[in-house]
């Protein structure tokens, strides 16, 4: 009995805890513990959860080159790098092949409708602040000198206005205006290996047509081979690359100038001496190539690009004997060696509208693409890059692109003419040259012709 009533004592004492504590005790109200259990939960409900930003790149680098070229394969790594910081803000691709890109680019840049980041040709860039759709970048690249410090003025010069840039290039431009040449045959016609200057290369020549060999192999169908790959070198070394610029800035220079003259009579000359085949209108820049795999040509002229189509369809022993070079100097010339290209074609731009986090958001993308990271990748790969790696590996790199790039590294670059002049200009001036390299149009007409549209294009 006594343990019964034991029992119920406890029960009892029990329910009276219970019963305590569900109806709580105003004393318990005031305690600071108390206090903060209770307010956590307030405050969790009045915060806003974190605003997502989502920017879009449109770009004409499409993902499914990544693992054949070196500069796409580092921009799409540059996005997973930045997506993967923080999942509230993301970078969207929206990329299109070269060709439609550069029609819808237009397009939305007439409306004012370019997204938040966009690739720009160096020849767009100037119309492009004029209309204010693009970034001056000035400020953002000054504020960070450690950035700053990378960033190589091959990546700056083409998107230059007023001393102030608006886009930054990953890629160098290379340069258009190489010489491949096969040293066994310059040396069975006893040529010194290569021609240094074009007193030399008017010498070879003659050797290299005595033993039935084509000279230099041109495909110029597609007129720009000519006008890149030849004359923007030509012209520039006797105009200045100065001269360019005062071209683009529309500030006194004339493709009337003497000085340029001297620049398409040297291309004419050279035509009138054998330098090229007599089909070389008929043939593209990829057909030039056939011949000088085919050991019917000593030489071919074209950009650092043609590297990777030696490296990969040249027959072996063709390839052993190739070295490339700059095109020969001009010892009459204000600047004998330039060699166009240099600064890069391409760049990416901000929209001028971008504010606030966006605005933050987009310029931490630009920094996280042009970076030591992006450079490295794309020089490893064998594209010359205008944002300086540090150190990289060069191991993976054909002979030929170590010579490439130690040529980089020794002569000075000038503008190559279809990256910064109008492409009205451009048009008339490639198609004047196939018609120059065959002597159905004078030097002197020539650069009237270019002068007239050149001078239509600022009406």
């Amino acid at each position: 009995m006594r343990g019964t009533k034991k029992l119920l004592g406890i029960l009892l004492t029990l329910v009276m805890l219970i019963s305590m504590s569900a109806c709580g005790s105003p004393a318990s109200d005031t305690t600071g513990d108390d206090t903060q259990a209770s307010a956590q939960p307030e405050n969790n409900a009045s915060e806003a959860p974190a605003e997502k930003i989502v920017l879009t790149v449109f770009t004409e680098q499409m993902k499914e080159n990544a693992e054949s070229d070196s500069r796409v394969m580092a921009f799409y790594n540059a996005v997973d790098t930045f997506n993967a910081k923080d999942p509230n803000v993301q970078i969207e691709v929206d990329a299109l092949a070269t060709e439609p890109y550069n029609d819808k680019a237009k397009i939305l840049a007439a409306g004012n409708e370019l997204p938040e980041i966009f690739e720009v040709l160096g020849s767009w860039n100037k119309s492009f602040v004029e209309s204010g759709v693009n970034m001056n970048l000035k400020d953002i690249i000054d504020a960070d000198p450690e950035w700053k410090s990378i960033i190589k003025p091959t990546a700056l010069n083409n998107f230059t206005v007023d001393g102030n840039p608006y886009g930054i290039c990953l890629e160098e431009g290379g340069s258009t205006t190489l010489l491949f040449y096969n040293e066994d045959i310059l040396n069975e016609c006893g040529v010194a290996s290569p021609p240094k200057t074009m007193t030399e290369l008017t010498d070879a020549i003659v050797k290299i047509k005595a033993k039935g060999y084509t000279p230099i192999s041109l495909g110029n169908k597609g007129p720009w081979v000519a006008e890149s790959c030849y004359l923007s070198a030509i012209g520039s070394r006797y105009t200045g690359n100065d001269w360019n610029f005062s071209i683009v800035n529309r500030t006194g220079a004339k493709f009337t100038d003497p000085e340029f003259v001297q620049g398409l009579a040297l291309m004419q000359n050279l035509a009138k001496q054998g330098a090229f085949n007599s089909d070389l209108n008929s043939i593209d820049y990829q057909q030039q190539r056939v011949p000088y795999y085919n050991k019917e040509a000593a030489m071919f002229i074209e950009g650092f690009w043609a590297i990777n189509s030696l490296n990969s369809d040249c027959p072996q022993d063709v390839l052993d004997a190739t070295h490339v070079t700059g095109i020969p100097a001009q010892e009459d010339a204000k600047v004998p060696d330039y060699l166009a290209g240099g600064s890069g074609g391409w760049a990416y731009e901000l929209n001028a509208n971008l504010e606030g986090a966006k605005k933050d958001a987009a310029i931490d993308f630009l920094k996280t693409l042009m970076s030591r990271e992006s450079a490295r990748t794309v020089l490893e790969g064998g594209n010359p890059c205008a944002i300086d790696p540090g150190e990289y590996d060069k191991s993976g790199l054909s002979r030929l692109h170590v010579e490439f790039f130690d040529l980089m590294s020794q002569v000075p670059f000038c503008e190559t003419y279809d990256l910064v002049f109008d492409p009205n200009v451009i048009d008339v001036m490639s198609k004047g040259i196939q018609e120059l390299l065959i002597d159905a149009v004078t030097p002197e007409e020539l650069a009237e012709r270019i002068q007239a549209e050149y001078e239509k294009t600022s009406e």
